[in-house]
């Protein structure tokens, strides 16, 4: 083989090494971006659920502040 040939192969696998490690580099990337979407996806479900029950339950008192309560219901001030 000639010198030339020699070194264009050379060449050629060291960019194939270093296109693998790039990928490889951009592999383990994805996955961590992933790993963070999945994350977010799941406390973004947990806010929902959490601002669901606080609709609800400050609905439950707004329609009980519109409710009279008697006199009897009510504790004494030094409770």
């Amino acid at each position: 083989m000639s010198e030339t040939y020699q070194e264009d192969l050379e060449a050629l696998a060291a960019r194939v090494t270093e296109l693998e490690e790039l990928s490889t580099h951009q592999e383990r990337t994805v996955q961590q971006l992933n790993e963070v979407i999945l994350q977010q996806e799941r406390r973004l479900a947990e806010t929902e659920a959490a601002l669901k029950r606080l609709a609800e339950k400050f609905e439950t008192l707004s329609t009980s502040a519109d409710t009279p309560r008697s006199l009897e219901d009510e504790r004494p001030p030094h409770y």
